[in-house]
């Protein structure tokens, strides 16, 4: 994935540009330069730090999607489901 679409990404997910820098030890004014493609070639190591921090936050946010649906409760339409002692 390109650089610039990492950031794009990262800012879509909710991230400023302050902090994809701080958590790729980086400058705001470098990930500005890559999300406006005035940085076309960043570093390799840059790259896989942008790209490692996106897969963390998309695993992040699939496990918050999926605790959200697990919490969800299924309405029953007032009907109980449990079985009364001694009826069948």
């Amino acid at each position: 994935m390109e650089p610039q679409t990492i950031v794009l990404e990262l800012k879509r997910l909710g991230m400023t540009q302050a902090a994809i820098a701080s958590a790729v030890r980086s400058s705001q004014a470098t990930i500005s330069d890559i999300e406006n493609g005035k940085q076309r070639r960043p570093s390799y190591q840059m790259v896989v730090r942008l790209q490692a921090l996106l897969d963390q936050k998309k695993s992040e946010e699939a496990a918050e999607s999926s605790k959200s649906i697990d919490d969800v409760q299924v309405p029953t339409g007032g009907k109980s489901t449990r079985k009364r002692k001694g009826k069948a």
